[in-house]
């Protein structure tokens, strides 16, 4: 292999389709500047479809998370070269950190805010029944109901009880794929019939993940991975072609395109998790934006009190319409990402894992 060609990674197309979802949640959550000074929990103005689609961004981070994990974890898991506390302290170490720093901004945040405007900024229940649920990362496990404080981190608590079924379906099933079947189509019936639990669409997005993660890993032991990737990716096209014709591209059919999703994302998921050969430069950059999509989605609401906060103070408003500003602010999340993972995110997860798997 020449020097410009970056070493095997068979990941590298769901790094940059996580850092897609995560811009599409940065876009989605621009609106928030709408709403300050407005009641915390009012509807949001009237907007495109173009907004909405950092909900289907968060459907597809489960879905990458279940690949992910199926692919690096389900075999040491089940062979007991993994046990229950590394897999957990691994879990930990990258998730509460930062976590924890981001709770405690807009906790103070939150405070500074409502001395000024006599409400909340977005999410309204910031007490301390909720704070506590949120020190746990067991906000939105159905202890208590609404968004609170970094109101982004609702979805990451879902997939954190998620990590524990996770861990048990693999641990204790001798086929936790065909398990995974199974409960993918209560899942996908439920979904059909109007029941919309996060809970339930977390573990159905997450297990699709995994049930593609494992097809990958057959067809790959088997030689055969090119000649499918080829027929998954006609089946996307396909797929696509036929949404786009009937006109299901539009919010009319919102809830019904979580269904869509539920074909679009392990299908996408399939054709990206091909091992292309990427030259160096393009691997690192690659790797690097899959790195901002945990740190730029956690602190872009800390980041829009400060600017709530400091207009307050100035009174000085903001230029929702300027395109300018609209690409100042993705590009400031961005940039600001990268630094946290560099110099927090990281640091500390090597300190905790250090302390905790000696």
């Amino acid at each position: 292999m020449s020097n410009s060609v970056g070493h095997q990674n068979k990941l590298l197309g769901l790094e940059v389709v996580r850092f897609i979802c995560a811009v599409s949640v940065l876009i989605q959550h621009y609106l928030h500047f709408s709403m300050i000074g407005r009641p915390a929990g009012a509807p949001m103005p009237a907007h495109s479809f173009f907004y909405d689609m950092g909900n289907f961004g968060v459907d597809i981070f489960w879905c990458i998370s279940g690949f992910i994990f199926f692919w690096k974890y389900r075999a040491p898991i089940f062979n007991r070269d993994l046990g229950g506390k590394a897999f957990f302290v691994l879990r930990f170490s990258r998730l509460y950190p930062l976590h924890l720093v981001t709770l405690l901004m807009v906790a103070l945040l939150q405070y500074f805010y409502f001395r000024i405007y006599g409400d909340f900024f977005i999410y309204p229940f910031n007490d301390a029944v909720h704070f506590v649920c949120q020190l746990f990362m067991a906000s939105n496990w159905g202890i208590v109901q609404g968004k609170s404080f970094n109101g982004p981190i609702w979805s990451v608590s879902i997939e954190v009880l998620v990590y524990f079924l996770f861990f048990i379906l693999v641990r204790q099933f001798r086929r936790p794929v065909a398990v995974s079947v199974a409960v993918i189509a209560a899942g996908v019936a439920a979904e059909i019939r109007g029941i919309h639990l996060g809970i339930l669409e977390c573990i159905t997005f997450f297990l699709l993940g995994g049930c593609t993660s494992a097809l990958a890993q057959v067809f790959e032991s088997q030689g055969r991975r090119q000649t499918s990737n080829l027929i998954a990716a006609g089946l996307l096209g396909t797929v696509l072609a036929a949404l786009a014709w009937f006109g299901l591209f539009d919010t009319r059919h919102y809830r019904h395109f979580i269904e869509y999703l539920m074909v679009l994302a392990p299908l996408t998921l399939y054709v990206v998790s091909y091992n292309f050969r990427m030259a160096s430069p393009l691997q690192r950059i690659a790797e690097g934006v899959g790195n901002l999509t945990y740190s730029s989605y956690l602190i872009h609401f800390p980041l829009q009190l400060i600017v709530a906060v400091f207009l307050a103070r100035s009174g000085l408003s903001i230029p929702i319409g300027s395109p300018f500003f609209f690409a100042g602010y993705i590009v400031v999340v961005l940039v600001l990402g990268h630094a946290v993972f560099r110099w927090f995110e990281m640091p500390w997860q090597r300190r905790i894992r250090v302390a905790m798997l000696k």
